[in-house]
């Protein structure tokens, strides 16, 4: 009896063993969706691959109808036109989140910039060679739209909604819900460089979200990075501009950074930000970056004691890392709001 009870005790051991070290299998959609690229991987265990890209698919083509500027049929772009007053829960959302940005920032964000960013020759339009600001203005501020009993309210027929800046980090909240209800616990949604994540990756350890080196004409994808950043919970986003801007006549570098306050394109030693956001002890460490022609972090970063999770204060949830035109350097900035940030700034 002792030597039955000691063989299956042993195989109970195995047995359990063997289960702990399985790890779950990991499944991956890719693709393009809101005009840029899109990955979504996972532990998911209620769906297939070919069914999350079908439910991300769906995804992308609820956003658009709702909130795309470049698509004429749209709601959003039908608000714009006046053609209606209604709103759906997509724009409703947003712009409520979007009117708290504006608070927090006295105004710097604005969703009601389109005529700016249209005058200025983005989003599809061609610049024009001098831009009455004074005019424009008058049609911008986040105080003269209003939500009232499902529909909006304009001060002026001319103000325009533009959703670009807050609509993929708000898409990827989408999607990363969609993996919980696939029955992720751990996973990794990134869309055009505003990520979400949960747990751990298929090795086991943090997700490791490679930063971009800035700098004017980097259209690479990962060929240059600044460092890695390890994260097991949160968002995290990007935004630039040494990828999207021009120079005028005179030589003027014009960013698709607006300043709502004064109408003009943002200049800036800055070429980039990037804001993580996570309530989990210890994450946002920063790994020196590797490949062609990378730029480390300065050494000073570390010095400082930003990185180092007890001395941080615990008020200062957010860094941001922001790449210096000068040198194509970067350095850490402590963000001194809680407030979340899976939005471009």
């Amino acid at each position: 009896m002792k030597k039955i009870a000691l063989l299956l005790y042993t195989v109970i051991v195995l047995v359990l063993a063997a289960s702990c070290d399985r790890r779950a299998e990991y499944l991956t959609a890719s693709g393009a969706m809101l005009g840029t690229t899109f990955q979504a991987t996972g532990d998911i265990t209620d769906c297939t691959a070919q069914e999350l890209y079908r439910a991300i698919m769906q995804i992308d083509a609820e956003a658009k109808a709702s909130m795309s500027i470049f698509d004429s049929t749209s709601l959003l772009s039908r608000i714009n036109r006046g053609e209606t007053d209604s709103l759906d829960e997509h724009i409703i959302y947003n712009l409520r989140l979007a009117e708290r940005f504006s608070r927090l920032s006295e105004g710097h964000y604005d969703v009601t910039v389109k005529p700016l960013v249209d005058a200025w020759g983005f989003a599809g339009h061609e610049a024009e060679r001098t831009p009455n600001l004074d005019s424009l203005l008058q049609f911008v501020g986040y105080r003269r739209v209003h939500i009232r009993d499902g529909r909006l309210v304009k001060d002026d027929p001319r103000v325009q909604l533009d959703f670009n800046s807050i609509a993929k980090g708000y898409t990827v909240d989408l999607v990363a819900a969609l993996m919980e209800r696939c029955g992720a616990k751990n996973y990794l949604v990134e869309i055009g460089g505003e990520c979400r994540c949960q747990g751990v990756s298929s090795k086991g350890i943090p997700w490791r979200i490679g930063i971009e080196t800035p700098f004017d004409g980097n259209m690479s994808d990962g060929a240059y990075l600044t460092g890695r950043i390890r994260m097991s919970e949160g968002g995290l986003a990007t935004s630039g501009n040494y990828r999207r801007f021009y120079r005028d006549a005179a030589g003027n570098k014009i960013s698709h950074t607006i300043d709502p306050t004064t109408g003009r394109s943002v200049t800036s030693r800055l070429l980039s930000a990037t804001v993580p956001r996570s309530r989990r002890h210890g994450d946002h460490v920063v790994e020196p970056g590797r490949g062609q022609g990378h730029h480390p972090l300065p050494g000073n970063s570390r010095r400082e004691g930003l990185f180092h999770p007890r001395r941080r204060k615990r008020r200062l949830r957010n860094l941001l890392l922001a790449g210096d035109a000068r040198n194509d350097d970067s350095r850490i900035i402590p963000l001194r709001t809680n407030e979340t940030s899976s939005i471009s700034l």
